[in-house]
């Protein structure tokens, strides 16, 4: 689901991180809402980084951290 702002933002961009206890790394390419997950991703966790432009601002959000389990 797509962030939600006070006001409709001018421009917003995502991008996702994989995160480990030693904290969060960019996730090469993964620039979109949606993410597929791979094999790299069981056993951590990823999370949204949205920066948007609101009213002149520049705001970034952090999703909670989602743990990736295998089936």
């Amino acid at each position: 689901t797509a962030p939600t702002w006070s006001s409709a933002p001018t421009r917003v961009a995502y991008r996702w991180q994989r995160c480990t206890a030693a904290g969060c790394s960019p996730l090469p390419g993964a620039n979109t809402l949606a993410l597929a997950l791979t094999r790299a991703d069981v056993g951590r966790s990823v999370r949204l980084v949205a920066t948007a432009l609101v009213d002149g601002a520049m705001i970034v959000s952090f999703s909670k951290k989602l743990a990736v389990r295998a089936r």
